[in-house]
């Protein structure tokens, strides 16, 4: 039986594995929020979780870091110190914006034994800008949860989010297309004065209205700039696993979830006038919503379903 660690932040939303993940057993840590805490606290709260990984890994095999970004290095650092045999794997890397010194950063993660990506691009980022090499790298699927929520097609394009989400781009194509939208950008956002009257701007809605709001959608917009932070598919993924006709821009936060003209129309990022054409023919055509929006359903609940996320994160830690 392989005994894993799984230390995760306080948001984690995915329970613990039940019977899909046979010859493991989890243990599930949530580390506590450091959200706007000063950042001597926020220093210290990660010294805390340092401890707490420590004293745990003695009695496991495999240890998790899920959603972390620089202090990973500190945390499986931490996990080897009492147990230098067992495994440390990092979830969900979230990549710092400023790039350390080169001969620190290849020594970094010297601890991580894998870094499992929920972007495949994110594996080439790691290798060029942390030395890590490819294949201490896996992609795993961000897993979703959509169940029970009933679907519907009010009129109007849904976007919303805001890691990396180009406003910009989507408010032009809103503009050259004349449909009507419902944005929730989590920020301020300058809507053109000729099409103010059916372009609304909401608060971030919590997730659970976001998924209403989402299900209820015409059509769902998911227009990203192609980066390397991080910029997690979550909304996109809720659009697709309830059978929503999507139109996403193809990059990093994107690629590995959607098919063009498969599971959702794909179109280049930057482009108002692509992005444009693709909400109006998902607008107009009922059957192209309908063909896609099965299709992206049947392909979502099977490969990002939560029993497939824990049978392939257990698959990882044996």
């Amino acid at each position: 039986m392989t005994r894993v660690l799984l230390s995760a932040p306080w948001t984690w939303a995915f329970g613990e594995p039940g019977p899909s993940a046979p010859g493991v057993t989890f243990h599930l840590e949530r580390r506590a929020s450091d959200w706007g805490l000063p950042r001597w606290r926020a220093r210290l709260r990660v010294l805390g979780d340092a401890l707490r990984i420590a004293r745990g890994s003695a009695a496991s095999d495999c240890v998790v870091l899920s959603t972390v970004g620089a202090e990973a290095a500190l945390l499986a650092a931490a996990a080897k110190l009492r147990s230098p045999r067992t495994r440390v794997l990092v979830f969900d890397f979230l990549a710092p914006r400023h790039q350390p010194p080169a001969v620190i950063a290849r020594r970094l993660f010297g601890a991580v034994d894998r870094f499992l990506v929920i972007r495949t691009g994110d594996a080439a980022m790691l290798g060029r800008r942390f030395g890590v090499p490819r294949p201490r790298t896996e992609f795993l699927a961000w897993p979703v949860r959509v169940e029970g929520i009933a679907t519907a097609e009010d009129g109007y394009v849904y976007s919303a989010g805001w890691a990396h989400r180009d406003w910009d781009t989507l408010l032009a194509a809103l503009e050259i297309s004349g449909l009507p939208a419902t944005l929730a950008p989590g920020r301020g956002l300058q809507v053109p004065a000729s099409c103010a009257d059916r372009v609304s701007v909401i608060d971030m809605p919590p997730p659970d209205a976001g998924r209403q709001l989402t299900a209820r959608a015409r059509v769902v917009a998911v227009a990203m700039r192609d980066t390397d932070l991080p910029s997690g598919p979550l909304v996109l993924l809720d659009a697709l696993a309830m059978g929503k006709a999507v139109v996403a821009t193809a990059v990093n936060g994107t690629r590995d979830y959607v098919r063009d003209e498969e599971s959702a129309l794909v179109v280049p990022p930057g482009d108002p006038a692509a992005l444009a054409r693709a909400l109006t023919r998902l607008w107009e055509d009922a059957e192209l919503r309908r063909r896609l929006g099965e299709a992206a359903r049947a392909e979502t609940l099977s490969r990002c379903s939560l029993d497939r996320f824990w049978e392939d994160l257990a698959a990882s830690c044996r």
